[in-house]
């Protein structure tokens, strides 16, 4: 079986946001899990520490001002960039080191040494805008390792989001890029934060057409979804040839998760 690359560090721990639902113990059981595998064991996986993103490289996508709101607040000490977001002591590092996490894989698929990477990092980052913060995200992720691959001169970039919240940080910094298709399935923005994500949202300018949103309603099983990934997203996936495909991958579709309504089992 191909080698797959497992972007990780303990510094991902140091975002301390406390008793918030976005906490390092995700993080802790993910490796806990990926260590007890069977692909851990016959080492399929490889564990590859990230590189800090420097700040040229997250100003392609965020403006100076929230990059200078997320510093002064941590250098505060910490405190809340938003009502639901988290910035402690060491937030600002631990948030270049989850953007960096994107690019180093970006780096080994682009040396051919790993044709797939997983970013195992925190805090997370697809409700992130240009100069805002929320929605638990500092920083996006996702589009910083987008904008790196169209810098290196990639031409069609595919990200794909089946968090159970719509990812309306990625799709507003896309949304008139004709280079970059978004495709997101995820619970009805009418009935889940961020309220967005609607089927009509497909893009502006020339990036019309080429964002692509697949609300689904309260109480819609992992069966539905994967019937939208296989009947929807794929075809296009293959019409488009994307070069590369960044994944968003939220887990809050599981049935156990309470902060969305979404019924997806661990077998999804």
């Amino acid at each position: 079986m191909e080698k797959v690359a497992l972007i990780y560090t303990e510094d991902y721990l140091k975002h301390e946001t406390g008793r918030h639902v976005e906490k390092a113990s995700r993080l802790i059981r993910t490796l806990e899990v990926l260590e007890n595998s069977k692909i851990y064991r016959d080492k399929i996986i490889e564990i590859l520490k990230p590189r800090k993103a420097i700040e040229e490289e997250v100003l392609k996508v965020h403006s100076e001002n929230l990059l200078r709101k997320i510093r002064s607040l941590a250098f505060k000490g910490g405190g809340r960039i938003a009502p639901d977001t988290i910035v402690s002591k060491q937030s600002y590092d631990v948030a270049l080191l989850a953007a960096g996490g994107g690019l180093r894989a970006l780096e080994l698929i682009n040396e051919g040494r790993f044709n797939r990477v997983f970013v195992l990092c925190r805090p997370p980052g697809h409700h992130a805008e240009h100069n805002r913060a929320k929605g638990f995200c500092l920083i996006n992720n996702v589009a910083i390792t987008a904008k790196k691959a169209l810098k290196m001169g990639l031409k069609k970039v595919f990200i794909f989001d089946f968090d159970a919240h719509h990812g309306d940080g990625t799709q507003k910094i896309f949304y008139e890029d004709p280079n970059v298709v978004y495709a997101s399935i995820h619970q009805d923005g009418k009935t889940l934060y961020p309220r967005t994500g609607g089927i009509r949202e497909v893009g502006a300018g020339g990036g019309e057409g080429y964002k692509i949103n697949i609300p689904l309603p309260p109480r819609s099983t992992g069966t539905m979804a994967l019937k939208c990934l296989k009947e929807i997203i794929l075809p296009i996936m293959k019409e488009y040839k994307p070069e590369i495909i960044l994944v968003s991958a939220g887990y809050d579709g599981h049935w156990h998760d309470r902060t969305s309504d979404l019924m997806y089992t661990t077998e999804t």
